[in-house]
């Protein structure tokens, strides 16, 4: 995956890999030679939380975006979104890990409990 990673850094300066219940991986290409790469993890539901897996991903996707939106970076981030530095961006992707395990635990396919203050 990190030969991935990094041929795709040559595109795309900022990549997002949603990897289930090991977490989320958020690359960012800091220079021309290396992307720094940050792993974080939420910690695995059991699988009797698991009711529904589809959803999971728009929900991660979906709060994500709207985190990165509305954020106290506002004024630079609304301009130039992935001006964010890796630190934000990893901690907008572990407070998005929350809509996913929300959904996961739902019939729903994108959980009628998540919400603005799930993020605060």
């Amino acid at each position: 995956m990190v030969k991935s990673i990094e041929m795709l850094s040559e595109l795309f300066r900022v990549q997002v890999v949603t990897m289930g219940k090991s977490g989320v991986l958020v690359a960012t290409k800091l220079d021309a030679n290396s992307p720094l790469l940050s792993l974080f993890s939420v910690p695995p539901l059991q699988p009797a939380q698991i009711i529904n897996t589809n959803g999971a991903g728009d929900s991660f996707v979906g709060a994500f975006l709207a985190l990165l939106a509305n954020n106290s970076d506002t004024n630079t981030l609304k301009t130039n979104p992935f001006s964010a530095t890796p630190q934000k961006l990893a901690e907008i992707a572990f407070k998005a890990q929350r809509a996913s395990i929300l959904s996961l635990g739902s019939h729903s396919a994108i959980s009628d409990k998540i919400c603005p203050d799930l993020f605060q």
